[in-house]
């Protein structure tokens, strides 16, 4: 009985020294896939911000490509300050990605221009606006605001090439897509430039509802009946 129970425990244990390398490299190829892709996080400023932080419902496809869905938000807006990349008086919403592991460099495309930058602390910051004009005008064509912004992250070109090959800086590590999608219907924004005007609303759920489209109602109205006489033309 004893010489059984010996037995079982030497094969189970016979197993488990074959299984563990096998999930040890499973585990190692999945984190090496995910370093090649950026992640994000919201990165919204504390002065665009009329109460507590944002908490965006984020996405990933089976493409990395990135969602940022805020269904809630309540901003202000801050004056226009070209050195913080926020051009125009909105509320900006910010979000933060954490570049690929080896990415030094990225380039960013959106409606069709494209700007390039250096990578440091391997992270990426940028803005978007959200203003009044443009919440109305989503709200009426029953749709959301949404910014959509491509990526393609690079890293230093490797040194060692043949002397017939030509000379490149950089190679590409991965390309993804960010998508910010702004719910109309849950945004409060108040007016944070004036002075003593914080508290003055641009844009809440009464201005969503005033702003939808109106549904109008064809009714089917009886032809009326032709009295001009026939004249057999």
């Amino acid at each position: 009985m004893k010489r059984n129970i010996l037995t079982i425990i030497l094969v189970l244990l016979l197993i488990l020294a074959i299984a563990l390398p096998v999930l040890a490299v499973d585990t190692g190829a999945q984190t090496e896939t995910d370093n090649t892709y950026a992640t994000a996080a919201d990165n919204t400023k504390s002065d665009c911000l009329k109460s507590d932080s944002l908490k965006p419902e984020i996405t990933i496809d089976d493409e990395h490509n990135i969602t940022m869905t805020y269904s809630a938000a309540a901003l202000k807006t801050v004056a226009a300050d070209e050195s913080q990349n926020r051009p125009i008086e909105a509320a900006w919403i910010g979000f933060k990605l954490t570049t690929p592991t080896e990415a030094t460099k990225y380039n960013v495309t959106y409606k069709g221009q494209t700007s390039s930058g250096n990578i440091t602390d391997s992270t990426v910051e940028d803005f978007v606006a959200v203003t009044a004009d443009k919440l109305k005008e989503v709200t009426q064509a029953k749709t959301n605001l949404v910014y959509t912004i491509k990526y393609e992250w690079l890293k230093d070109a490797a040194t060692s090439r043949a002397a017939t090959e030509p000379a490149e800086n950089t190679e590409t590590i991965s390309e993804q897509t960010l998508t910010i999608v702004i719910e109309p219907q849950g945004v409060e924004l108040y007016d944070g430039v004036s002075a003593e005007s914080e508290d003055v609303v641009l844009w809440d759920e009464t201005a969503y509802t005033e702003n939808l489209p109106k549904e109008t109602s064809v009714s089917a109205a009886k032809p009326e009946k032709d009295t001009t006489p026939k004249t057999g033309i």
